[in-house]
């Protein structure tokens, strides 16, 4: 048995050979593709500084369930702040989280995730809905990583 036919196991739920596994990618770059084309999604460059300041603010948003400040990044991350607001002007710029509105004592800079997730291949269902109102108010598909029929609605 050749080295490129053994099956790759993701947490023991799903069991894919390296074929299947590059075909997905294939299919899922088509779809990307697809989406960049017809102006769902844009080709967008993201520098692992940025991506790591996106995550950052997504897993202290889910814990504290408010926006959060760019010195509370900083101590995350163990970052000077002159280089967390360097990094997040072009995280918003790139849709990677995005300022709370209004304004602050001392002009703190708070900021939100996305909610479509940092790092996303594709976008979310629910934004596609919210893009395409003609497709509908419930769609129906299949994940494509588990496989399962899957609903969501507007």
């Amino acid at each position: 048995m050749s080295t490129s036919s053994l099956p790759i196991s993701l947490e023991n739920k799903i069991l894919l050979t390296r074929e299947e596994v590059a075909d997905l990618l294939r299919i899922c770059q088509r779809s990307a593709d697809t989406l960049i084309r017809s102006g769902a999604i844009r080709s967008v460059r993201i520098r692992a500084q940025e991506y790591v300041l996106g995550s950052a603010v997504a897993e202290l948003h889910k814990r504290f369930r408010r926006a959060i400040s760019v010195h509370e990044i900083a101590k995350k991350l163990e970052w000077k702040s002159s280089l967390v607001y360097k990094q997040l002007k072009r995280a918003v710029r790139k849709h990677l989280v995005r300022y709370e509105g209004g304004t602050r004592e001392h002009n703190v800079k708070r900021v939100l995730p996305i909610d479509q997730g940092v790092g996303r291949f594709l976008p979310s269902p629910r934004s596609v809905l919210k893009h395409y109102p003609e497709l509908g108010k419930k769609v129906k598909y299949v994940d494509p990583l588990s496989g399962k029929w899957k609903a969501v609605r507007k």
